[in-house]
């Protein structure tokens, strides 16, 4: 008997994610470079840098590269530094 659903592509490569370390994204936000979500505590952690976004974790930043990811952050930025945006 022999299975004739065998997937038989090649192996997709997973994207290793660009990292940033805590130092060099600390000098991107004094320089202006990047950006803060917000000042608040709860959402600092994530910095705009470039196209992308990115999130901070214990060693350092992780970029959020997807685009519906991205286009969300962005409208949260907007909506905590411009208030709601139906008005």
């Amino acid at each position: 008997m022999t299975d004739t659903n065998i997937d038989t592509a090649p192996p997709r490569r997973i994207p290793i994610p660009r990292r940033i370390d805590l130092d060099a994204m600390q000098r991107h936000v004094d320089a202006g470079k990047a950006i803060l979500l917000s000042p608040q505590p709860r959402h600092c952690i994530f910095v705009r840098y470039g196209p992308s976004w990115w999130v901070r974790s214990p060693d350092g930043y992780v970029e959020i590269s997807g685009p519906e990811e991205i286009r969300k952050l962005d409208t949260w930025r907007r909506r905590l530094t411009e208030g709601p945006l139906w008005v």
